[in-house]
């Protein structure tokens, strides 16, 4: 597998891919997924510049975008992830076998709501974590550590750590999952955070809520205690 450490697909969209002939590709702009034992990525779907993608949309053009499947990638680096076949072998995600019928896109599993073993919401897939054993999990955005972060008051991005195996089913509007939302493991930042990491935080940001309350009380009753004294005064 190419890929040495854990990695976000958020950083490896900002990496230009370049094919054997060190010609620019594109840009990764989805990920292709089969239903194995697990659900396992397949393939990149590129996409080119702003105005290329633009134009497709409209329709201008013919969505031509190539696919490059991950057994193709030889190498990644800071700035660039290279291919082992020239860009116009690259087959594109229109022509026939190149994208099965039963794959799942990663952009349309996004639009989808994660429940529960207990049935209530968990959040949405806000991104996802590539591992050097070929495993996938799916970063899960609008839990209910991230809205207790914001209600306190905090911006930090709290998310949830969702590993493919646990999904059960996937439906039209819903992914289906085997546990809990307080089941799953913590992300801050889109970092895998374990279980003393994210105690130590939380509690962190709770204390400094905490001192901050204290010192607006603090100002409140200075404020009050000096207007009684010009009150008194006058």
């Amino acid at each position: 597998m190419v890929f040495k450490s854990p990695i976000n697909l958020g950083k490896l969209r900002k990496k230009v891919i370049e094919c054997s002939k060190g010609e620019k590709v594109g840009k990764i702009i989805d990920v292709v997924y089969v239903k194995k034992e697990d659900i396992e990525p397949e393939a990149f779907i590129i996409g080119g510049s702003f105005w290329e993608e633009f134009r497709e949309s409209l329709g201008l053009i013919h969505d031509i975008d190539p696919v490059v499947h991950l057994d193709e990638i030889t190498h990644i680096d800071e700035k660039k992830i290279k291919l082992s076949i020239p860009r116009d072998e690259l087959p594109h995600k229109l022509q026939n076998g190149v994208i099965p019928p039963d794959a799942l896109i990663y952009s349309s599993l996004k639009r989808k709501t994660i429940i529960g073993r207990d049935g209530l919401k968990v959040g949405r897939i806000v991104e996802q974590i590539f591992f050097p054993d070929g495993k996938v999990a799916f970063i899960i955005g609008g839990s209910f550590l991230e809205e207790l972060s914001e209600k306190l008051g905090f911006s930090k991005d709290w998310d949830l750590l969702l590993p493919t195996r646990y999904i059960t089913s996937i439906e039209e509007e819903v992914i289906n999952i085997s546990l809990n939302k307080d089941e799953l493991h913590s992300t801050l930042n889109n970092e895998i955070l374990d279980e003393i990491e994210a105690a130590r935080y939380f509690n962190k940001i709770k204390a400094a809520h905490e001192a901050e309350i204290k010192r607006l009380s603090y100002t409140s009753l200075s404020h009050l205690e000096m207007r009684g004294r010009i009150g008194g005064i006058s």
